[in-house]
């Protein structure tokens, strides 16, 4: 049977392999996650382009919408008013 300090040495010796295998993994994650934001990096002209484009393609959508709901608008406001 073990004695109480190999019982506490082996466990602090888990513990410290524990802590040694998750520090390795933290770096690792760390140089990974370096890598995928610079993937991201990357594309962000690209989505800020984008983002314009569908911004102006937005206003001059909503303008010919409400050319066209002004027209509908008026042509019924008219249509009332002649009965």
């Amino acid at each position: 049977m073990p004695t109480l300090k190999e019982l506490f040495s082996k466990e602090l010796d888990d513990l410290k392999t524990l802590r040694d295998e998750i520090r390795v993994k933290a770096h690792l994650a760390r140089a990974d996650m370096k890598d995928e934001i610079a993937k991201l990096e990357s594309k962000w002209p690209e989505v800020e382009k984008a983002a314009k484009e569908i911004e102006a393609a937005s206003l001059e959508a909503g303008e010919h919408i409400e050319k066209a709901a002004q027209e509908v608008f008026s042509d019924l406001r008219k249509a009332y008013e002649d009965l």
